[in-house]
């Protein structure tokens, strides 16, 4: 009688996310090559790029990051952090108050969490 992998549903629809993620992956690339659009805003820092436009981040890859760790600060008060894998380069900020001073900084940490490289933008 043949073996069926019990997890072979869920691997098939994981390869399935990581392609999709490789695509929007991809699209990030273009819009950090592209050219500099209404509303556009970057920051460098060592080889690293931070965009932002209508509330919308996206970064660079850095090579030995195991993951990206973003503040958001509102009126220079952090409010709230969140961790993004190696995989995601792109983050979305909705609903975030107008006429406000709002600025993320994305922060690329190794496996052990150490910062590599960092970098902060106004939204």
């Amino acid at each position: 009688m043949p073996v069926i992998d019990r997890n072979a549903g869920i691997h098939h629809g994981l390869g399935a996310i990581k392609e999709e993620l490789q695509k929007l992956n991809a699209k990030v690339d273009k819009l950090i090559a592209s050219e500099k659009s209404e509303g556009l805003r970057t920051e460098y820092a060592n080889g690293f790029t931070l965009n932002t436009q209508n509330n919308v981040i996206w970064w660079s890859k850095v090579n030995d990051a195991a993951r990206y760790h973003l503040v958001l600060s509102i009126n220079s008060d952090e409010v709230c952090a969140i961790d993004c894998d190696r995989e995601t380069r792109y983050y979305v900020f909705d609903k975030l108050p107008k006429d406000v001073y709002c600025s993320v900084k994305v922060i690329a940490e190794n496996r052990e969490g150490k910062e590599i490289v960092s970098t902060s933008i106004k939204l």
